[in-house]
């Protein structure tokens, strides 16, 4: 086991006791965001647990994801990051010279702008921003920066959804986190999406 400072438990200790806590945030996370939502809960042993929210579909094809994961390997910090599923198609390099904004841009600049607006201890925006130099990161920052979507808004995983990431927390706040994050986003999932 990893060396901590005396009294910080060490990550093996974080993710137990967040493992140990996953059905009980599983069962409060479901009733919490109620139909149309799916919760999935992965411990992820031996490496990290993995929390993931699916909001309903909408009739756009979109839906909101979360997805709670440590903020590198090892790490006792947790983050979510909050987005918009893709669709096939969207990062097209083709539709780099594009007049009209994405529909993708759109739906995440309102999520981004919301997520900043209702922000609360524990769930911040973080201000750093998406990178990506190859490939689909690299066509969603120049689209991004195209038509002024804040790069900060611009992270995620291109191929499946992009959106904004919050301020990493520490594992002890896992499940307070969790909630937070999972009322926040219930109440913007009933926000239609722009036209």
């Amino acid at each position: 086991m990893a060396e901590t400072p005396e009294g910080t438990p060490s990550v093996d200790e974080v993710y137990a006791a967040v493992r140990a806590g996953l059905p009980e945030l599983v069962a409060d996370l479901t009733r919490l965001l109620g139909l149309g939502w799916d919760v999935e809960a992965d411990p992820g042993e031996p490496s990290h647990p993995h929390l993931r929210l699916h909001g309903a579909l909408a009739d756009d094809g979109r839906r909101l994801v979360v997805d709670v994961l440590p903020v590198r390997c090892r790490s006792p910090l947790f983050h979510a990051t909050v987005g918009v599923s893709m669709l096939p198609g969207d990062l097209d390099p083709a539709g780099l010279g594009a007049d009209v904004e994405p529909a993708w841009i759109t739906r995440v600049r309102a999520l981004g702008e919301a997520m900043e607006a209702t922000a609360a201890d524990p769930v911040c925006v973080s201000a750093h921003p998406g990178g990506g130099s190859k490939g689909a990161a690299a066509v969603k920052l120049a689209l991004a920066d195209r038509f002024g979507l804040p790069r900060r808004y611009a992270k995620g995983w291109p191929d499946e959804f992009l959106g904004v990431r919050t301020s990493p927390v520490p594992g002890e706040r896992y499940g307070e986190f969790a909630r937070a994050l999972a009322a926040q986003v219930r109440v913007l999932d009933a926000v239609p999406p722009p036209a």
